[in-house]
């Protein structure tokens, strides 16, 4: 996992201008973007998804959960 992270999770999906905001802010602020919905969807379990979540520098999310973790 890299140090610095953007965690992003979403129940939708994302428009094309979310899509540019998050890739914009990712990038003003140094941060790798983890996708839990595209290259990680497979790998992220529980346990997966709250450390993800906890440990993340910003977190974009449309979920109840994800927001509330």
């Amino acid at each position: 996992m890299p140090e610095k992270y953007i965690a992003t999770y979403f129940l939708s999906s994302t428009t094309p201008s979310q899509d540019e905001y998050i890739s914009k802010y990712a990038e003003q602020n140094n941060l790798k973007i983890i996708n839990m919905n595209k290259e990680y969807y497979d790998k992220v379990g529980p346990s997966e998804f709250v450390y993800l979540i906890a440990n993340a520098d910003f977190v974009f999310t449309d979920s109840f959960h994800g927001t509330a973790l």
